[in-house]
């Protein structure tokens, strides 16, 4: 099982925008880049923009995984949310901040944690 950081964050995202796509959600983007960070996951509901970080760590308990979530990781990813909405003009448009844990076992097999309204947590 891969433990670079970069490989389990692939890993990490693919199985969040998998399990997204399987509850419904439009994936619109993954990895989006702007000077204030990266957005990991862009997804739409019917009514909003989803806008998802997530967290992987290997054998690790789904809290812990979402305690990775700083308060100067949060700050980050609302700079970036915001630039998002300019850049593509959807200022006025609905949205949410979601965070979700992925645990990956030693059998490759991940755990899913999705927060929904993480900025409420």
């Amino acid at each position: 099982m891969p433990r670079k950081p970069t490989q389990m964050g692939k890993i990490g995202e693919a199985a969040a925008a998998a399990y997204l796509t399987r509850q419904g959600y439009s994936v619109l983007v993954t990895n989006w880049r702007c000077r204030f960070g990266e957005l990991d996951i862009v997804a739409r509901t019917i009514d909003l923009l989803v806008f998802v970080e997530v967290k992987t760590r290997y054998m690790a308990a789904a809290d812990d995984v979402l305690l990775g979530f700083t308060t100067r990781k949060r700050d980050r990813v609302l700079l970036a949310i915001y630039h998002y909405l300019e850049a593509h003009n959807l200022s006025d448009e609905n949205w949410r901040f979601d965070l979700m844990g992925i645990t990956i076992s030693t059998t490759g097999v991940t755990a899913v944690e999705h927060l929904e309204n993480a900025l409420d947590w």
